[in-house]
């Protein structure tokens, strides 16, 4: 799918208002040095998390080079990857202290791969945050959370941390 930028930011305002709330939600046990936001558009969610937390290297991924265009040339200070986040997220790194997404993964497919990996970024004591709209996409949002419950019950004891600080400040 071709994602035209101009157009998507004609409402600005209106899709930029759900990711500044999202942002303004985020709470860290400690300072936040580095995010990835998911799905970061033409950077406007990866500037409201920039704003929230200025010290923060934030990376934002899209897999549209469109939108990716538009982030850099709207954001020229922040840092902006076209990223396809079906593939495995370990090109990306570790040591995030904060997963940020604001209503992409709702149209992400294998959430059951995907989810495990992107938590895998996470430091211990990191946090993850995003938005799914509730009205037009439950059955996502559901598989979400289902996913999120199965997620619990894998991996290695250091991913077994991570997610126990997820569980309890998650949000969809």
């Amino acid at each position: 799918m071709k994602w035209d930028a101009k157009q998507y930011l004609k409402f600005e305002a209106e899709r930029t208002q759900p990711a500044r709330d999202l942002a303004a939600r985020v709470t860290l046990e400690e300072e936040c040095r580095k995010a990835l936001d998911i799905g970061c558009g033409p950077g406007n969610s990866t500037r409201m998390v920039k704003q929230r937390f200025p010290e923060a290297d934030v990376l934002g991924i899209d897999q549209s080079p469109e939108m990716i265009r538009a982030a850099r040339e709207e954001n020229p200070t922040l840092s902006f990857q076209v990223f396809d986040v079906t593939r495995d997220f370990t090109a990306l790194g570790t040591d995030y202290d904060l997963v940020f997404s604001n209503a992409c993964l709702q149209w992400v497919p294998n959430h059951e791969r995907v989810l495990p990996s992107m938590l895998r970024r996470l430091n211990v004591g990191a946090i993850h945050r995003e938005h799914q709209p509730a009205a037009a996409h439950h059955h996502a949002r559901d598989r979400v959370r289902a996913e999120m419950a199965a997620v619990d019950q894998r991996d290695t004891p250091l991913l077994q941390s991570r997610r126990r600080q997820f569980r309890r400040k998650r949000i969809l």
